[in-house]
């Protein structure tokens, strides 16, 4: 008994740490918020502003600039740390399930030896779970095949930067939505404008994937780029012309990773040669509509 009030006192005191590590950083996670309203509000007040002082219109303009930089970066902060809360929420469980199997171990040894101790011989049934992965076809292994049947666009600018969570890829035109299209789904969103348009980074993250599609390795994507940006969202850009950024480099939101192309499984029509980004959103490993996410 002393023993196993030990193990419950030890047990108790990890768990009120790490109680106490999460509400530390639930606070560094509201103060975040407090800030990030705190200058929407001074963006609200600078954008009235502008509309009443067009003498100081060009000053304002660059403050306003420098405080949606500055939300970008508390955004980006916000999803380190809800990571971070997330991870944390996992290891709490984790502790309590091998504690929980230590104390049930204890137990069974102490039947057992109860048992042996009277000269009656037991059969002990243990039971163990049994985690099944349920496997999925990888998207790796899937293969793209988009056709577009505009004729080639000229070349445009790099598309600005918006506030919210994503913003969007590649100024172009709108060509084809997430769903069901000719009998097959369509993972993602296709964006098409000239050959060598920039391609940005929806939002800040760590680039994951950065190659030429391969059968087996994201087959028919062609120029294909992901970017891990966190809290369970990934974003991808397929069908570029080239790549600007590789595997492992941190990227920000807006900034240039490669230009638009129709590499990969693209097919051409009417007089077009099928250059257009095909742009996909990842949420803890399912793809999601981009149309929930960005201005298309």
């Amino acid at each position: 008994m002393e023993e196993q009030q030990r193990d419950k006192d030890a047990l108790e005191e990890k768990q009120a740490k790490v109680k106490k590590n999460l509400e530390k950083l639930n606070g560094m996670l509201k103060e975040l918020e407090d800030l990030k309203a705190d200058l929407n509000s001074q963006k609200a007040q600078k954008n009235e502003a502008m509309k009443n002082v067009k003498a100081e219109q060009a000053g304002i303009s660059d403050e306003k600039k420098s405080l949606e930089a500055e939300i970008s970066k508390l955004n980006a902060k916000q999803l380190e740390i809800q990571g971070a809360i997330s991870t944390e929420e996992s290891r709490i469980a984790e502790e309590a399930r091998k504690a929980e199997e230590a104390e049930k171990a204890k137990a069974t040894a102490r039947v057992h030896e109860a048992s042996n101790s009277s000269g009656t011989t037991s059969s002990g049934t243990t039971s163990s779970g049994t985690k099944t992965a349920s496997k999925s076809s990888s998207p790796g292994k899937s293969k793209v095949t988009t056709t577009y049947h505009k004729p080639s666009a000229p070349v445009g600018k790099a598309p600005a930067v918006s506030s919210g969570m994503f913003t969007r890829p590649a100024s172009g035109i709108f060509t084809s939505g997430f769903g069901t299209r000719w009998g097959a789904m369509h993972n993602g969103v296709d964006i098409a404008a000239g050959k060598g348009t920039p391609i940005v980074a929806a939002a800040s993250g760590t680039v994951e994937v950065s190659t030429f599609g391969s059968p087996g390795n994201w087959g028919g994507y062609g120029n294909v780029i992901i970017i891990n940006h966190g809290n369970g969202y990934k974003t991808l850009y397929g069908h570029m012309s080239s790549r600007s950024v590789g595997v492992g480099t941190k990227v920000s939101k807006g900034q240039v990773i490669g230009a638009m192309g129709n590499t990969g499984d693209v097919v051409a029509g009417k007089g077009g040669d099928g250059t257009h980004l095909h742009f996909e959103i990842f949420k803890n490993g399912s793809r999601v509509n981009p149309a929930g996410y960005i201005n298309l």
